[in-house]
This record gives C-alpha cells, structure tokens and sequence, in this order.
C-alpha cells in the first residue's frame, strides 16, 4: 500500500492522545467509509502541505463518554469546544511525525459540530478512516490529502520544545 507508513504515523497520533488522557485503547484499524453509526461530537480540520500546495481535512468524531473522560478534572470548558482541543491535538501529533520525515504542514482552526451521525460528506471521497476502539466508546478519525510514503524522507530526530521549555513574556 502507498500509504503505510502515513497510516501507522496517523494511527499512532491518535492512540497517542487518547493514551495521554487515559483512555484505554483496545484496538485501532481501517474501517470502511464513515463506519461505525451512532452519534458523536466532530471536530474537522483542514491543512496544507507546505512543500506541495496539496490540501486536506483531518475529521475526529469523539463519543460524550470519552469527551467527559478526556476532559480535565477541574475543566469548565464545554464538550464541544474540547472536541477542538483534541483535534488540534491530534494533528499536532501527527504534523510532528510527519515534521520528522520532511513533511510541513500548515493547519486551521477546528470546524465543530456538535452530537451527529458521522457523514462522509464531512470530509470527501478518497478519505481513510480509521476506528479506536476504547474501553468507552469507539472513536472514529478520517483524513484525505494526506502525503504518500514515497514523499516522506527518513526518519530523524527532531527536538520540540514543550510548555515549559519556553517563556512567553
């Protein structure tokens, strides 16, 4: 498959920020379009790959059962709006992955929408979508633009400053 290895990195991304809050991973794979049914919270991002001009669209639809177990103990910010935050999350990590083989990516601002069946519409034809079965619930996430394995340089180390690593004022 031309696209292994970006799959494995996006894979790895997400059962990384569920892991990162605790929720426990039971299983993750390639579903077919759009599956499985039931309700969720969507979150959608769109990004461009700087180096080729080629655009594409990260979707994560997030179950309330995981939402509420994700959300910080003492966190007054609503389900919707941490939809967002795991998003932008999940892009991160995978945007850092792919940084490390070559790959830049520009991200936007989340798009939400709130309590939905999962359409396919959200994100266009030719997506991969994957499910993370979780002790909770199944968490769904699909990408489309994404770059081929061919397009990806080896692997290097690269250093990411954390929260703490830098001031801001």
């Amino acid at each position: 498959m031309y696209r292994a290895t970006v799959q494995a990195l996006l894979l790895e991304s997400l059962t990384a920020l569920l892991d990162a809050y605790d929720v426990q991973v039971l299983a993750a794979e390639e579903v077919p379009e759009g599956c499985p049914t039931g309700t969720r919270t969507l979150a959608r991002i769109q990004f461009v790959n700087e180096d080729t001009g080629r655009e594409g669209t990260l979707l994560i639809a997030v179950p309330k059962s995981v939402v509420l177990a994700m959300q910080p103990t003492a966190s007054q910010v609503p389900c919707l709006d941490w939809v967002g935050e795991l998003a932008n999350q999940f892009l991160g990590r995978f945007k850092n992955k792919l940084l490390a083989r070559g790959i830049h990516l520009a991200m936007s601002t989340p798009e939400l929408c709130p309590d939905t069946a999962i359409p396919a519409e959200q994100i266009g034809s030719s997506a991969l979508w994957f499910r993370v079965q979780t002790a909770l619930d199944d968490v769904v996430a699909a990408a489309r633009g994404l770059p081929k394995d061919a397009e990806l340089g080896a692997a290097v180390t690269v250093d990411m400053l954390s929260e703490g690593d830098c001031e801001l004022f």
